[in-house]
């Protein structure tokens, strides 16, 4: 196991008496031996020069990595080497694209600043994402809530009640969900998302166009809530959302 604890990496400012840049930031992560840890953030988040902090190919500014319980920082040269070929089975993955992190990893960190802003199985992270850069990462490969020029493209073919139902592997099936629909005397049409494997475990965001009567589509979208989350969209783009997903840039050193 990788354990690292409020680790940090500064390198010397710009310039004549400039601050020093900190690309890693108070960093806490534990990596479980034999897993594959994809480390995701945006040019500049840090993410390379945590990696090398872990190979033991840079020396931290403060903090503690310990391998197999054995403390690395400050070891000498001769001893980072057996270090190095310790870390055995264990691969950690840097990248900004998210495609990669769901098809090979089995964990994931999201760093933005230096820091890591969110961490978890993949499943977890993707199937509930809670910081905004992640849920912008989530976003480039899992349909979410539609919102924006989609949520646009919607509203001109439907006019009627949207929702978006979160379907996971610990809750009701897709099938379910459908079936309460259609019991509660409402037509419906899946117009955008579905579902998707992850470490092999099923998870998706499905948007549904309901028709029928208002009282009916209300009882239906009650009934739906029993079992799943569930987000109704605004009948006027730009309105709010009842779970609006925000954007975050990254950007540190």
């Amino acid at each position: 196991m990788i354990r690292m604890r409020d680790v940090v990496k500064e390198y010397p400012g710009r310039g004549r008496g400039a601050e020093p840049i900190r690309a890693v930031d108070g960093v806490s992560l534990d990596i479980e031996a034999g897993s594959i840890y994809g480390v995701i953030g945006y040019s500049g988040a840090g993410k390379s020069t945590l990696v090398r902090l872990i190979n033991a190919l840079e020396p931290t500014t403060s903090g503690s990595i310990e391998i197999d319980g054995d403390e690395i920082v400050g070891l000498p040269e001769s001893k980072l080497r057996e270090v190095r070929t310790e870390l055995g089975m264990t691969i950690v993955v840097i990248t900004h694209e998210m495609e990669v992190i769901k098809r090979i990893a089995t964990h994931v960190a999201v760093m933005e600043r230096g820091r890591v802003v969110e961490h978890g199985s993949v499943y977890d992270v993707f199937s509930d994402p809670q910081h905004a850069a992640t849920r912008r990462f989530v976003s480039t490969v899992i349909p979410a809530v539609p919102e924006g020029r989609e949520l646009e493209a919607l509203r001109e073919r439907h006019t009627g009640a949207l929702i978006t139902v979160t379907v996971t592997d610990e809750g009701r099936a897709q099938h379910e969900v459908l079936g309460r629909l259609v019991r509660a005397g409402v037509d419906a049409q899946l117009v955008h998302g579905g579902m998707h494997e992850l470490t092999g475990r099923a998870f998706g965001h499905l948007t549904f166009a309901l028709h029928g009567e208002p009282d009916a589509e209300r009882a239906a979208i009650e009934s739906v809530r029993e079992i799943a989350e569930v987000v109704e969209l605004p009948a006027t783009v730009g309105a709010a959302t009842a779970a609006p997903i925000a954007d975050a840039e990254g950007g540190a050193a």
